[in-house]
């Protein structure tokens, strides 16, 4: 094995590594676990990275693929003994097929980027994952993630018309494409779309786009009872042009971040009919936002909300629990309950529309078992009535063994997969044996880091290179752990972005 990765390091000096610091920096996602990897392979072209991994499963050397590492679940953290396969640099092709409304493109795109790009043409791609300006396309297809819209427009699976995929015998299988319909075979994308790269690594991506609204519309509504937002919420979907139903709590307020989209005229008297409603509600307030620098202000409090949740204590526990839009007052009645006896702090925000309620357990140090407690008693009761206790953000390993709880659907999981890599090649250890993982330390509240890589979006080097060792959240990650300052002149300035304000060791 290690003769074959350093021929490989020798003929692709600048893709395929065996250092320790490098590969250090691709053994981590947000979820805070880490594993180090045996190599890490970053391709520049799609037939390269094919004819690389191709010869890795030959030789029976096990593969991680990894797109941007925004996952909160372990997703992409590597087996020690497999190659990180990267796919950030796969940034070739975008080709944008305007009559038959669809985009091929490869996975190393952004989703923000997609959308820049389809803006010139009058579409966009509808799901929007509040990491959009980070994540990647290929990473996205991998978890089948959701986002504020999935309510109205469904989530990545519903906008996948193709891919194209490695599997584990090598073969290059193309699973539907510029079709929109054809019945020849099983629909057997589905199988791969929110797989986490445990059964092959895409390569390429048919996207179904949509034409851009006439107008759209966004607006807040602060209500001083988390009571009344609930009800609330109801009429704002009840309307038919409502694509937003975002809620959070907010300096001692509750808030409704909506968003109403058509026709001009359509949204202008719905937006009237929603102001005239929340008169009758004392002390609520509605707030236009009557400009783009507006929408983004709330947007950007929206994408670091979670992060904001650290700077409370400094510790915190994350959920992705998902219940059935009818019964997010019962869990919430369960939240108030499981305050009150454990008298510790639950913080929620999210998506009112399709019930993924994000739910934050936020406790003191000496707490961390009174905090994990609470933490198996919601998932406990979610599953009770019928929900999830992960909408959009996958199983990984962090909640692979209320996976296994399924008995019969975590079999039938374990069949296809022995079928297509009965080896294990493909994300090695995820669906059945597991494997050992580190845990990393974010710090202390004055000197938080959370990897939510928001840092390598104005990181001079990642710009350049789009290597995650030359990124500011690659060095951020290998100072801590070797506890020497890796951080580049270069990448000092990014840190000013840090929604926690993280000044470097």
């Amino acid at each position: 094995m290690n003769k074959i990765f350093k021929d490989l390091s020798k003929k692709h000096p600048d893709e395929f590594f065996i250092d320790e610091n490098i590969r250090i920096c691709y053994s981590f996602d947000t979820s805070f676990n880490y594993s180090i990897p045996s190599a890490v392979f970053i391709p520049k072209e799609k037939n390269k990275m094919i004819d690389v991994v191709s010869l890795l499963l030959e030789k029976g050397i096990p593969v991680t693929p990894r797109g941007k590492a925004t996952g909160r679940t372990g997703g992409c953290v590597p087996h020690p003994e497999s190659v990180v396969v990267s796919t950030e640099r796969l940034r070739n092709k975008l080709q944008f097929l305007q009559e038959d409304e669809i985009l091929l493109c490869e996975p190393g795109f952004t989703i923000d980027e997609i959308n820049e790009f389809l803006k010139n043409y009058g579409y966009f791609y509808p799901p929007d994952p509040a990491s959009s300006d980070i994540a990647s396309i290929g990473g996205t297809v991998s978890t089948n993630a959701g986002g504020p819209k999935a309510f109205k427009y469904g989530v990545t699976i519903n906008y996948v018309y193709g891919i194209e995929i490695l599997i584990a015998d090598t073969s290059v299988l193309k699973l539907g494409g510029f079709l929109k319909k054809n019945k020849l075979f099983y629909s057997l994308k589905e199988i791969f779309v929110g797989a986490e790269g445990t059964l092959g690594l895409i390569t390429e991506i048919y996207l179904r786009v949509l034409k851009l609204p006439e107008c759209r519309k966004n607006f807040l509504i602060e209500f001083e009872k988390r009571e009344e937002m609930l009800d609330f919420a109801w009429k704002i979907l009840e309307i038919r042009n409502s694509s937003l139903c975002e809620m959070m709590e907010h300096e001692g307020k509750f808030l409704l971040w909506c968003e109403f989209e058509g026709e001009k005229e359509t949204c202008l008297k719905n937006i009237e009919k929603i102001r005239k409603e929340i008169k009758k509600i004392k002390r609520a307030n509605f707030i236009l936002l009557r400009s783009k620098k507006e929408e983004k202000q709330i947007l950007s409090m929206r994408r670091e909300y979670s992060s904001k949740v650290w700077l409370i204590t400094g510790m915190k526990k994350g959920l992705d629990i998902t219940v059935p839009v009818s019964r997010i007052k019962i869990l919430f009645n369960f939240y108030e309950e499981i305050e009150k006896k454990e008298k510790i702090k639950i913080i929620t925000y999210g998506h009112f529309g399709d019930g993924n309620i994000h739910t934050s357990i936020v406790y003191k140090k000496g707490e961390e078992k009174k905090a994990e407690k609470v933490k198996s008693e919601i998932c406990e009761f979610v599953l009770e009535i019928g929900g999830t206790v992960t909408g959009e953000h996958g199983f990984g390993l962090k909640y692979i063994k209320y996976t296994k709880m399924f008995k019969k659907n975590y079999e039938l999981m374990k069949k296809i997969k022995n079928i297509l890599d009965p080896d294990d090649l493909f994300n090695r250890g995820k669906l059945d044996k597991g494997f050992d993982v580190e845990k990393y330390d974010p710090g202390d509240k004055e000197n938080l880091c959370i990897l939510c890589s928001l840092c390598n979006l104005h990181s001079v080097n990642y710009k350049k290179e789009l290597r995650e060792d030359k990124g500011t959240r690659g060095e951020i990650f290998l100072s801590k752990l070797k506890n020497h300052n890796f951080l580049s002149k270069e990448n000092l300035k990014s840190l000013e972005c840090c929604p926690l304000g993280y000044k470097g060791i």
